[in-house]
């Protein structure tokens, strides 16, 4: 969890205060939910869309932010 999350220290808060979920989204890559212990990690990254590596199902950058669009409730 520390790697998408940036530090230990934010882990072991997440771990200490059990979150149940975590939406992150500045790495680049479209990441399927994780599970670490009790906290399911969410990616909200729309992807890479250039030459070299194209993770788009679209050409349109709306289109793609609201395919990961999640709803909590």
């Amino acid at each position: 969890a520390n790697a998408m999350m940036g530090s230990v220290h934010f882990q072991k808060l997440i771990n200490d205060y059990r979150v149940d979920t975590v939406i992150f989204g500045h790495t680049h890559q479209r990441l399927k939910p994780v599970k670490i212990n009790h906290t399911i990690y969410y990616n909200a990254a729309v992807g890479y869309h250039n030459r070299r590596h194209n993770e788009w199902q679209t050409n349109h950058f709306i289109s793609e932010w609201q395919n990961q669009l999640k709803i909590f409730e």
